[in-house]
């Protein structure tokens, strides 16, 4: 249950847009905060959308679109959304989840940080999605910024191997936040990242 344009399960926070690099590795100059991101080795932009406050972003592997899909990376930014907490944020979409999805567990959110921000993940696993009728797996990872909240998702319309939930889970952890103000927060350069096998 991705939160795909067609298909929603995160909950309404109504919030908004910040330039998302999802190009080369190296990037233009940064100003104050900045969500740093690059797409696993073989993915592309299916859809981009900006609702009010929030932007979204869906990217799925080359030959497949977002209706379609066997993996999708979504990224939504909730522009000037400030002290909003990821367990908290994760929480509700836990439930939700729970609701659509009969048969699925409640997740263990672990939360830490990173490049010093408070960090949340989780692992969601639906055995049959009753609109699809097929399994669905997702990671979650929640950053609360300085100035805006960050939510990406890596999707799985499959029950996922452990390599495939580890691969998953290792490019999330590529994703973070950074800020030019502070040298709390520094903008290091961008490393690559390739799911190939």
């Amino acid at each position: 249950m991705p939160m795909q344009h067609h298909r929603r399960i995160l909950p309404s926070l109504a919030i908004a847009p910040l330039v998302l690099g999802f190009a080369s590795p190296t990037w233009a100059q940064f100003g104050d905060e900045n969500l740093r991101q690059l797409l696993p080795h073989g993915f592309k932009v299916g859809f981009e959308t900006t609702r009010g406050v929030m932007t979204m972003t869906e990217a799925v592997p080359d030959g497949e679109t977002v209706k379609d899909w066997s993996e999708m990376v979504t990224t939504q930014v909730f522009l000037g959304r400030k002290g909003l907490d990821p367990v908290q944020f994760l929480s509700g979409i836990g439930h939700q989840w729970l609701a659509a999805c009969p048969g699925s567990v409640a997740p263990a959110i672990h939360t830490g940080h990173a490049n010093g921000y408070v960090v949340s993940m989780f692992f969601l696993e639906c055995p049959i999605n009753p609109t699809t009728g097929k399994p669905e797996a997702t990671l979650f990872r929640a950053i609360e910024g300085a100035d805006s909240f960050y939510a990406i998702q890596y999707a799985f319309r499959s029950i996922p191997t452990q390599d495939q939930i580890k691969a998953a889970a290792h490019y999330l952890g590529t994703v973070n936040v950074c800020d030019t103000r502070t040298k709390d927060h520094p903008c290091m350069e961008l490393k690559d990242f390739s799911q190939k096998q």
